[in-house]
């Protein structure tokens, strides 16, 4: 079970928490994992390997090196693209 609370146009950056039984998991800003584990209030940043997220727009590298390789395992077929544009317009307000 979860719950979610979005408003696109609230001030602010984006970010997600997610909750487990032992920890809360905070994306905020979204490249960016921090831990609080239970039973405190500390939170902890986590490393992760972000050198390209760094360099470039986030996931934009890997998405570009993907598409040239001809690895579209990850990327939306063009039929799926065209299904999920009125979910894309409906989050825009449009």
């Amino acid at each position: 079970m979860f719950s979610y609370l979005a408003d696109w146009q609230a001030p602010g950056r984006w970010g997600i928490e997610l909750l487990t039984a032992k920890r809360r998991l905070i994306l905020r800003p979204m490249e960016q994992l921090y831990v609080m584990p239970l039973g405190t209030v500390n939170i902890d940043k986590i490393n992760l390997p972000d050198n390209l997220d760094n360099d470039y727009k986030p996931g934009l590298y890997r998405q570009t090196q993907a598409f040239l390789e001809g690895n579209d395992r990850f990327l939306c077929k063009i039929q799926e693209q065209f299904d999920n544009a009125r979910i894309y317009s409906e989050m825009a307000g449009y």
